[in-house]
């Protein structure tokens, strides 16, 4: 029994060292993601602790990728939410406003053991519409055209606050407890390994 509790424990040792991709199966999580985007109606991407994209961008609304992002303060904006959408945040996931689109964001940790080892952000929703005073003030800010950013704002659906929290706590239940997993299947091979070596 004490071989078994040194082997769970020295496993908190080896996770240290793993990153994301050493623990997921990156096809079956992309694929998880597309789903998971397809059917909320959400943007979707998976980053490292410093926010550094893991996957591809799923669901990306065009106001975001061919507006705002196409601007030097744009993407610098976003690489900055996305940094701290990136932040360790165990017990619940972590909302945001974008200043530049107005639109909400989620950040939830995943942990693996005691790791923090990666982010699934979601969001881009629309909570409120917005005024055209609102509108016009971000589009100088950015020196965007205000009519092709007004189009492409209200061509993103809108969603309730409580709804989106919702989206954003199953998921969290779902990545603890796909962690959790994962957590166990490095315990068991590691103990497995440990008694072939006994043997």
């Amino acid at each position: 029994m004490s071989n078994k509790a040194e082997t769970f424990k020295a496993i908190d040792g080896i996770v240290l060292n793993l990153e994301f991709k050493d623990i997921f199966e990156m096809e079956s999580i992309e694929r998880l993601q597309k789903l998971f985007s397809d059917s909320f109606g959400i943007s979707s991407l998976i980053t490292d602790v410093h926010g550094k994209h893991i996957t591809k961008t799923y669901n990306y609304c065009s106001l975001c990728s061919d507006i705002i992002r196409k601007t030097g303060k744009g993407i610098h904006d976003c690489g900055v939410m996305e940094k701290i959408l990136s932040e360790s945040h165990k017990d619940e996931p972590l909302f945001r406003e974008c200043n530049n689109s107005g639109l909400w964001e989620a950040g939830i940790a995943i942990i693996v053991g005691n790791k923090h080892i990666g982010n699934w952000i979601i969001g881009q929703v629309q909570i409120d519409y917005k005024y055209d005073s609102q509108i016009r003030t971000v589009t100088n800010n950015l020196g965007v055209n205000q009519e092709e950013f007004t189009i492409a704002l209200y061509d993103v659906p809108l969603m309730q606050m409580d709804k989106f929290r919702n989206i954003a706590n199953m998921l969290h239940f779902f990545l603890k407890e796909i962690s959790d997993k994962a957590y166990q299947n490095l315990q068991l091979k590691q103990y497995i390994s440990d008694k072939e070596d006994l043997n």
